[in-house]
């Protein structure tokens, strides 16, 4: 994952985590729960790929692919269940 992949990657992330922010805020404490465990392993994320080691490059990038497609999952289940919560 270049640094371009990885910046446009937590940029979403970050999106996607302040767009549900007032959501779950207003939902049940199971989806506050949820919400706060998938900002915690965001916060993890970022800490993990901003300092890479040029000789760990491959590994680190599909290590961090796979966490940030992971996160991105947990987002998307996250504001499904929370939209699902309101009807």
């Amino acid at each position: 994952m270049s640094d371009t992949e990885q910046t446009d990657w937590l940029t979403s992330l970050k999106q996607m985590r302040d767009e549900l922010k007032l959501k779950v805020h207003l939902a049940s404490m199971d989806a506050q729960e949820e919400y706060n465990q998938l900002n915690e392993r965001l916060h993890q994320f970022e800490a993990r790929v901003q300092p890479k080691a040029e000789d760990a490059v491959v590994a680190i990038d599909e290590t961090a692919h796979a966490i940030a497609e992971d996160l991105k999952a947990g987002f998307e289940m996250l504001r499904e269940s929370v939209r699902g919560a309101k009807e």
